[in-house]
């Protein structure tokens, strides 16, 4: 609710006034744009591949990279805005732990156990 001071927020019986509100909008997360490694690197290597021109890198649902073509990367993980298109809903706090997370944590655990020496 717009007030002569700002805005009134509410949620579940208890309010606020702010003077402030920033509504920001981050740009599209492209791999051209990254200039900082290893990223550079890797997309060189055709280790990272974009899934779109205006999205970012694709990956498996558990955050296993895929290279150029299309095939996993062992060993090679991401998570974030960096995978947004390959994983929804990655642009807020609130979605870094939600299913993808888990479903990384889930492969991590996976990859380990697999990678024990039989005794």
């Amino acid at each position: 609710i717009e007030t002569s001071q700002g805005w009134m927020l509410s949620v579940g019986g208890q309010q606020v006034e702010v003077s402030i509100i920033i509504d920001a909008v981050l740009p599209a997360p492209a791999l051209s744009n990254i200039k900082v490694p290893p990223l550079p690197g890797l997309i060189t290597n055709g280790l990272i591949a974009a899934v779109s021109d205006d999205l970012a890198a694709a990956t498996e649902p558990d955050g296993t990279l895929r290279d150029q073509s299309g095939s996993p990367v062992s060993g090679l993980c991401l998570l974030g805005r960096l995978a947004l298109g390959s994983v929804t809903a990655v642009d807020s706090l609130h979605d870094c732990f939600g299913h993808s997370a888990d479903r990384w944590a889930d492969g991590v655990v996976a990859r380990l156990r697999n990678a024990r020496p039989a005794e």
